[in-house]
């Protein structure tokens, strides 16, 4: 994601506010017309996906920790 100043996240090596709250939101999309074509490498930087991808991972692996 832009901005990144080389680091996997916006906070670094770990997702802060800002990145919970893009992916927030472009997951909510995911269902609709609109996330699929944002999730398009056609449409989108590649870094963005990549971004989304470590930031997915990141969430699932919290909230699977969390349910154990």
């Amino acid at each position: 994601m832009a901005g990144n100043k080389g680091a996997d996240f916006r906070g670094g090596a770990n997702p802060n506010l800002a990145d919970i709250t893009c992916f927030g939101v472009f997951r909510s999309l995911q269902n609709y017309a609109t996330g699929h074509d944002v999730m398009n490498p056609a449409n989108t930087s590649p870094e963005f996906v990549a971004w989304y991808k470590r930031v997915e991972q990141r969430v699932t692996a919290a909230a699977a920790k969390a349910q154990a």
